[in-house]
């Protein structure tokens, strides 16, 4: 009797500890199904980290590009600003450059090229204007007149009369103290008016020598 009770025992043993053993299995396959689980959401957290490094990064360097731009920025704006302040009077900041004016009745009598007497004290003024506050600039000097067509003058047309003009105060220019490899003569004729030609004001206007004053490029 006591044998069969030993055997008993024995074989409840091994049943109690094979059945541990599975649910052992069972709880190690879990924590490893587990872990399997948790090694790719990391791997995804770490592909989205990774792709959030990138695209911080990227905004860092336009962030950086930006702040670039906009310190350039203020610094042509205010080099803008203070030219603008800076212009002696009847200069002005015409689209970014600087430039004057004279009315062809200062400088000339009508359908001629030769300055007239008085033309000299506007032109001597003009050229200390740049020599103060444009040194080294170049300058050109472009001749306009109105729409009214040659007549009763050596011209063939008022293109060819706005660049004889123009030529002669750049002669005076260079005569009196600037440069010769400053001094840039062009004519536009009527083709560039500023006023209405079809008014005597207009034409006026239109009739003039312009100044413009430009850092050189080489």
């Amino acid at each position: 009797m006591r044998a069969k009770m030993g055997v008993m025992a024995v074989v409840i043993g091994l049943a109690w500890t094979m059945g541990g053993c599975a649910n052992l299995q069972k709880k190690i396959d879990q924590l490893e199904e587990d872990n399997r689980n948790l090694q790719a959401q990391l791997a995804t957290a770490q592909d989205q980290l990774n792709q959030k490094d990138s695209e911080l990064m990227q905004t860092k360097d336009a962030l950086a590009a930006a702040r670039g731009q906009m310190g350039s920025l203020e610094k042509d704006l205010l080099a803008a600003k203070n030219a603008k302040t800076q212009l002696p009077p009847n200069w002005v900041n015409n689209k970014g450059m600087i430039m004057t004016s004279l009315p062809n009745k200062v400088l000339f009598d009508p359908g001629k090229e030769a300055l007239r007497s008085g033309a000299s004290a506007k032109l001597s003024q003009i050229i200390t204007e740049i020599n103060q506050n444009f040194p080294g600039y170049d300058v050109y000097v472009i001749g306009h007149t109105d729409s009214d067509p040659i007549q009763k003058s050596k011209w063939h047309d008022n293109l060819e009369l706005s660049q004889a003009r123009s030529s002669e105060v750049v002669r005076y220019l260079k005569g009196h103290g600037i440069a010769a490899k400053r001094l840039i003569a062009g004519g536009c004729g009527e083709y560039r008016p500023i006023a209405d030609n079809k008014k005597e004001a207009g034409k006026t206007r239109n009739r003039r020598v312009e100044f413009w004053v430009l850092k050189p490029t080489g």
